[in-house]
């Protein structure tokens, strides 16, 4: 008798184990679940976020990248002529699409002319040259 009073005790006690882990492990899923909705409502966030970032970029990009560099009178016409210009700009220069799209080196009045006349532009361009289209584009040198 005292073999089955030691198993029937020792069963009782694994089925207490049992309920114990069991409201444990309900515990633990609920928990779960939680996080689960709030990374869920996380990762939305990040998505919106994300995609304002992007859509608002090309908006503010070009504006901050000619207001980054000084650019003189009519110069950088139209809005996409500058866009990444970092160098500076003479007057009346810079006109015509992508012109002066990331140009580095500075350029000098009446200069670079026409579409993307001096694009990449490292060097220094000097008044009244690069007049045409793609003349002087990935130009490194300088142009008195």
């Amino acid at each position: 008798m005292a073999i089955l009073d030691n198993f029937r005790e020792r069963f009782e006690a694994l089925e207490q184990q049992t309920e114990q882990l069991k409201h444990h492990t309900q515990a633990l899923e609920a928990q779960s679940r939680t996080v689960e909705r709030r990374l869920r409502w996380w990762r939305g966030m990040a998505g919106v976020l994300l995609g304002l970032g992007l859509g608002l970029a090309p908006l503010l990009l070009p504006a901050a990248a000619v207001a980054n560099s000084m650019v003189g009178k009519n110069s950088c016409v139209p809005e996409n002529a500058c866009t990444g210009n970092m160098g500076t700009v003479g007057n009346n220069a810079c006109d015509g699409d992508l012109a002066c799209f990331s140009n580095t080196g500075a350029v000098g009045n009446d200069a670079c002319i026409g579409f993307a006349a001096c694009f990449t532009n490292s060097g220094t361009i000097g008044p009244g040259q690069c007049i045409g289209d793609g003349v002087c584009g990935n130009n490194t040198a300088d142009i008195p």
